[in-house]
């Protein structure tokens, strides 16, 4: 069986016509008649996906009970894994899923997912998966509960105390400044959000503003201090795409926090001298990193606004390379994942599509929307992290 049944050309409208050339502009208006052909041609990719969306939740569940055991695609040699759930559950809530499913589907999955979590550590731990390093469950854990957060769940044990997993107060600067800024923006990136992030978990629940928590802000300030005035991004890494990912990494600290970015309109040049004349910002998630920053730029300030809603309409084209045989979406242009957070799916890529792939173009195709609504509200929390 297959969910594409009569699929037509993706968002062939898209580049039917010139859109902007080489102008930008300083003001945001409304879309002129051409661009609203284009964004009616994303509208429809995207219904159309959403429309596939509960047959593809089911497809990937493994059958019997409890419900809620996902693979990340359907050539996956793991039974199934608890990150392919957790990510499973963030698509669904995002996309009205999960308001549609049953009572008795909802509490096996809650349940299923809430167990995984170790009562010693906090940890959330794949069953499958037990003999990973201890970075690929903290990972897990951060995201596992951002999802769960938004539908009100808590977690049924104490997450991970910040004193257990990261630097006290008085060693943070030193930690700061020994993580790889020069040579690897994106890991130490990654490390300075998970330590901002689990300090953030801790205080969401407390009266104080979290603008006032010295150990968060500590954090804010050294990245601030350390944003190369040539790129806005963290550190002097040589790779701007490296640099790109690294802050994106910390951009979750800034959307809890409500903070603008600082240097806004470097950050957007930099961003949009990523894009390759293909449209791609990159391989991997770099094209959605690059996406869920220049959304949340857009919002802050009107720099170039005319260039970054082009800029989106160029990778909304090129989704068109990812769509699979299912009519669903795969993470690399090749096919579906072989490889997630270290562990091996597959042996080569499949034909079909996978959560994240899906889930990345879904959510590609709402920014791009999203930049020519003149309301300039600022993008939704957690985009940052997942």
């Amino acid at each position: 069986m297959t969910m594409m049944g009569s699929v037509p050309p993706l968002l062939i409208v898209l580049f039917s016509v010139p859109v902007f050339g080489d102008c930008a502009v300083e003001t945001r208006t409304a879309p002129k008649p051409e661009m609203q052909e284009k964004l009616a041609a994303i509208r429809a990719e995207r219904a159309r996906i959403e429309a596939l969306l509960p047959q593809f939740v089911e497809s990937l569940a493994l059958t019997g009970k409890p419900f809620g055991r996902f693979k990340f695609h359907r050539f996956q040699k793991q039974p199934w894994l608890l990150y392919a759930s957790q990510q499973m559950l963030s698509l669904a809530v995002r996309h009205g899923l999960w308001d549609k499913l049953d009572q008795t589907k909802k509490q096996e999955w809650l349940d299923l997912l809430l167990s995984a979590q170790d009562p010693e550590t906090g940890l959330f731990i794949c069953p499958v998966e037990k003999n990973q390093p201890t970075g690929y469950y903290r990972s897990i854990t951060l995201k596992m509960v951002r999802v769960l957060d938004s539908i009100d769940v808590k977690p049924r044990h104490p997450l991970p105390r910040a004193e257990s997993v990261c630097p006290d107060l008085g060693e943070l600067p030193s930690s700061l400044e020994k993580l790889p800024w020069g040579s690897e923006a994106y890991g130490a990136g990654s490390q300075a959000g998970h330590w901002a992030m689990t300090r953030l978990n801790e205080l969401k629940h407390e009266t104080m503003p979290l603008q006032n928590d010295p150990y968060v802000m500590k954090i804010v300030g050294f990245l601030e201090s350390r944003q190369n005035p040539e790129t806005g991004f963290w550190g002097t890494s040589p790779n701007l795409e490296d640099g790109m990912n690294g802050l994106l990494k910390t951009l979750a600290i800034y959307e809890t926090l409500e903070r603008p970015l600082p240097n806004p309109m470097r950050v957007v040049d930099s961003l949009l001298s990523l894009q390759k004349p293909d449209g791609r910002f990159g391989d991997n998630c770099s094209p959605w990193n690059a996406m869920v920053l220049l959304t949340f730029l857009h919002a802050q300030t009107s720099y170039r606004s005319a260039d970054i809603q082009f800029a989106g309409l160029k990778l909304a084209k090129t989704v068109a390379d990812r769509r699979q045989s299912d009519g669903l979406y795969s993470a690399a242009r090749d096919g579906s994942l072989v490889v997630h957070a270290g562990v091996r799916l597959c042996q080569k890529p499949m034909p079909v599509g996978d959560i994240q792939g899906t889930s990345q173009t879904l959510g590609i195709l709402k920014m791009v929307e999203s930049l020519f609504d003149r309301s300039e509200s600022r993008p939704s929390k957690g985009k940052g992290q997942d």
